[in-house]
């Protein structure tokens, strides 16, 4: 049996957020190094990769993506993958299929693939905050860890 109750949010997710509920984060949290994205994993097909490669650097740069977090992160592109080749699927196909000697209609099975795949895209990526409403509660600073804005770090002024 798990823990009971609503699960936590993640400490990075608080931090952006403001720690709205101004309650102490707890400090014993594992802290994953943050790291750059690295190259997406071979087993994803081409729209997952393609995904991966749209999304990778931002969220690393946001602090939401670090190497402890890549099998979520490829779970959300193959999620997004299977949706989209479902939805083509649908399309080519048709929503309803004919079936037996008397063309007894039924719904494509691809119809639920991709009910379940939109599911799991937007419940995988409201983890990353990759949707509005999660989105909405974070509080990005424009600035590096040391203070400095990207630019002023990059070129080395502002000390």
């Amino acid at each position: 049996m798990g823990i009971k109750g609503r699960k936590p949010k993640p400490i990075e997710i608080k931090k952006l957020e403001g720690n709205p509920g101004k309650r102490p984060l707890n400090q014993n949290a594992p802290q994953p190094p943050i790291s750059i994205a690295h190259q997406p994993p071979g087993h994803l097909d081409k729209i997952a990769r393609a995904e991966w490669v749209r999304l990778a650097d931002e969220l690393a740069e946001l602090d939401l993506l670090t190497s402890w977090d890549w099998a979520t992160f490829a779970t959300y592109c193959e999620a997004y993958s299977l949706w989209v080749r479902a939805r083509k699927k649908l399309e080519a196909e048709g929503y309803v299929l004919e079936m037996g000697a008397k063309n007894y209609q039924a719904p494509s099975p691809w119809v639920a693939i991709m009910t379940q795949a939109r599911r799991d895209v937007v419940r995988i990526g409201g983890l990353l905050g990759l949707n509005p409403s999660e989105r909405s509660r974070l509080n990005v600073k424009k600035t590096s860890k040391k203070g400095k804005s990207k630019a002023a770090e990059f070129f080395g002024f502002g000390d």
